[in-house]
């Protein structure tokens, strides 16, 4: 099962992992009251499976693997609210329309 926070601290809580930002399960590591959520593994940003490692409240979404900008599949590393799509492999923009 899913382990409590390590740290709330007014409006965000945290888990942390030998002091680390991690949280296993495919659960968010830090989660802010506003409905913005990010995933970390091992003190790094990091959702694998080509889903979004930071989901804000407004709707833009982020792919990170291993604190790169990584999307697996082929899908957009950056999910806009103003329309600018972004891939990237490993870190390196690819393109953007």
């Amino acid at each position: 099962g899913d382990i409590p926070p390590t740290c709330e601290v007014a409006t965000v809580t945290y888990w942390y992992h030998n002091q680390r930002p991690h949280r296993g399960g495919d659960l968010p590591a830090v989660r802010y009251a506003g409905g913005d959520l990010l995933w970390y593994e091992r003190n790094q940003i990091h959702r694998a499976g080509g889903r979004p490692a930071l989901e804000y409240a407004n709707g833009y979404k982020a792919c990170y693997e291993r604190d790169e900008r990584h999307c697996a599949g082929g899908l957009p590393t950056r999910i806009p609210v103003d329309g600018l799509y972004t891939w990237h492999v490993r870190g390196i923009e690819l393109f953007r329309v």
